[in-house]
């Protein structure tokens, strides 16, 4: 049992490591590239990780440290990667003078989707200054021309 215990914590801590710092390579494969998403999860796996580290005393004290080192260097450089998105930021928008502001309106239509008329109400009412159409077929594109 203390070694089932010991090699699990060992491969969870080097899987979140690894996860975590592999955005680090400078390459655009696209399995690289995704690990950079899920910060918020790293995050929260890395403090579960913690605190298994913590309860699980039949792991011997040395590789318990190291671990707990590991997982420690991912929660951080995990948190400090995620603290531009969490912290307050002022109402920038409210700081634009309203001569200058730039509106910008986005729609998923899926090609599916046959609501033309509903769409270009919206469009017209809000009256933004780009409009931009995601997952447009033919039909989308003749249809949102006007």
């Amino acid at each position: 049992m203390r070694l089932f215990l010991t090699m699990t914590l060992t491969l969870v801590t080097a899987g979140l490591a690894v996860v975590s710092f592999l955005a680090l390579a400078e390459t655009n494969v696209w399995w690289v590239r995704t690990t950079d998403f899920p910060r918020l999860q790293y995050v929260i796996a890395s403090v579960v990780l913690l605190l298994a580290l913590v309860i699980a005393k039949p792991v011997a004290a040395r590789v318990r440290v190291a671990l707990t080192a590991i997982a420690l260097a991912a929660l951080s450089f995990n948190a400090v990667k995620l603290a531009p998105y969490l912290a307050p930021t002022e109402g920038t928008a409210a700081a634009c003078p309203a001569g200058e502001a730039f509106s910008i309106m986005l729609a998923n239509v899926q090609m599916e989707n046959r609501n033309t008329d509903e769409l270009l109400e919206i469009v017209r009412q809000r009256e933004p200054d780009l409009f931009l159409a995601l997952e447009t077929n033919e039909f989308w594109d003749r249809n949102l021309s006007p």
